[in-house]
């Protein structure tokens, strides 16, 4: 929840204001990106058509679970967001990209952990930076 509370904070400080209301906001931007996200972001469209998020946890288990499912995968796409706002790039150039990231903490040819690697060498040797 904290992340979606930042994510909304950050969202809305380049929000247009309507009037002179400092608490009114235009939302057909933010509108526009949560459809461009979940229209090409293949795990939110997934999650759109009615896969469970949970098939995401269990898939993702031995990979370090789904970034996307998490307060970070929130942080990514508000950063998003306001990069296509700065830089007046559509939403759909945006999130087509997003869409072609493997959102798995972990790579997917990275060899098991070793028996005697403790976790933060593995992490450090297999993770994936998003």
């Amino acid at each position: 929840m904290s992340a979606l509370h930042s994510a909304v904070d950050d969202i809305y400080a380049k929000e247009d204001k309507i009037g002179e209301d400092p608490l009114v906001y235009n939302p057909a931007r933010l509108s526009e990106s949560i459809d461009a996200a979940f229209d090409n972001i293949p795990i939110l469209t997934d999650i759109t058509n009615g896969t469970s998020p949970a098939a995401y946890r269990r898939e993702g288990k031995e990979r370090g679970g789904c970034v996307l499912l998490r307060g970070v995968g929130i942080a990514v796409l508000t950063q998003a967001y306001k990069y296509a706002v700065e830089t007046n790039m559509p939403f759909k150039t945006v999130t087509k990209k997003l869409g072609g990231l493997d959102w798995y903490a972990i790579k997917a040819d990275a060899p098991p952990q070793g028996e005697t690697e403790d976790a933060a060498t593995y992490v450090h040797r297999a993770a994936q930076p998003i």
